[in-house]
């Protein structure tokens, strides 16, 4: 069994991203794929609005395929109610953050406070770049941050905090944070070393999609030093464990 916790539709390609999905899902084995709506850097209220119901319409489709992650910006003053129409109504069982808030602010603890209420894990963006770096992106300290505040709150970093030597020192003492694998470009040594630091019980398989292929981060995981058990760690049981479920079913 494989679960994909991290991949995108983007506003305006729902059509064609659901497609590129569901094919290569099928083409790969992979048996379910978690799935948040995106497209500004910073949205406004109605663009939150719209993601999420192309989010929960995409789930309503193909429930047996699909889950969802309720996105949101923690700065709006409606996120609670945001959070819960997208959990309780909407069939979400993550919340995402993407890059419009640092996670060690205020609103950002407002909302996972809510998040903690809900009894659903967090999936936090974070990227530490040489260049290049977005006004709002978070990195691994500012998810450290919030880790400690929270030591109840389920944290899914993603990307393995883009700079995994920076990303991982600041996360690692801190149980409440797993992380995904998802990348667009990874170094070939990253996932060694994420294993190294963090343990097979503390990564997530992930990967972006559509743009990146299951091929490639597949690959990264078989290629690896890893034991039957553990890759079926990775590949499914963590997620499982993340979103308090026994099964797909």
């Amino acid at each position: 069994m494989i679960i994909d916790i991290h991949a995108h539709l983007w506003l305006g390609r729902e059509e064609e991203n659901k497609k590129t999905l569901v094919e290569t899902a099928k083409r790969c084995g992979i048996d379910r794929v978690y799935v948040s709506t995106l497209n500004a850097h910073v949205p406004d209220q109605e663009e939150i609005r719209l993601a999420n119901e192309a989010t929960a319409k995409l789930i309503q489709e193909n429930p047996a395929l699909f889950g969802g992650a309720v996105y949101v910006n923690p700065d709006h003053d409606n996120t609670d109610e945001v959070m819960r129409k997208g959990v309780e109504e909407q069939g979400m069982e993550m919340v995402k953050v993407w890059v419009s808030t640092f996670a060690d602010t205020p609103a950002m603890f407002r909302m996972a406070e809510g998040a903690m209420d809900l009894n659903v894990p967090l999936l936090i963006h974070a990227m530490h770049k040489a260049t290049g770096q977005l006004t709002f992106e978070n990195t691994g300290e500012q998810v450290a941050v919030l880790a400690k505040r929270y030591p109840n709150l389920s944290i899914l970093m993603a990307h393995m905090g883009g700079n995994v030597y920076q990303g991982l020192t600041a996360i690692r003492p801190y149980e409440n944070v797993s992380v995904d694998i998802s990348m667009s470009i990874v170094r070939g040594d990253d996932f060694s070393y994420c294993l190294e630091q963090l343990g097979a019980k503390r990564i997530l398989f992930g990967t972006d999609m559509p743009g990146v292929g299951y091929q490639r981060k597949i690959s990264q995981v078989e290629e690896a030093n890893l034991s039957q058990e553990e890759k079926d760690l990775v590949y499914y049981k963590n997620a499982l464990r993340l979103l308090h479920r026994e099964d797909l079913s």
